[in-house]
């Protein structure tokens, strides 16, 4: 077999194996969870996928060290719950009315429930 041929071979190679990558990455079993959901079969700490409605966006919050969080509500028919993210990775526009997907830590701050995250993971739909 020429080099020409190997080389084509080596590379069809290496995108089958990250295809089959993606493809087992993607089902993990983390679910789509609505807030309610969270509340009710999740513990703090966990890792959650949560789809809900934006009801608030909060304004921007910067550290004291100078590092920028995006804040907002996220609600399903029943529940609510913040999510706050950093803006290392990116910002998100989102609006009040827009459907959102987003993954993080259940989490709770001085008493109130989070999710947290980066603000790069944020899927408006």
């Amino acid at each position: 077999m020429n080099q020409k041929k190997k080389w084509i071979l080596s590379i069809t190679v290496l995108i089958f194996l990250d295809l089959v990558a993606i493809s087992i990455t993607s089902t993990t079993d983390k679910e789509l969870l609505s807030v309610s959901d969270i509340y009710a079969s999740k513990t703090l700490g966990d890792d959650v996928i949560v789809k809900g409605e934006v009801t608030a966006v909060l304004p921007e919050y910067v550290s004291k060290k100078g590092f920028k969080y995006q804040q907002f509500i996220l609600s399903d028919e029943n529940e609510r719950i913040k999510v706050f993210c950093s803006e290392k990775y990116g910002k998100k526009n989102i609006a009040v009315g827009d459907t959102v997907i987003f993954e993080g830590k259940f989490q709770k701050y001085y008493g109130e429930f989070e999710i947290y995250g980066f603000c790069s993971e944020i899927k408006v739909l």
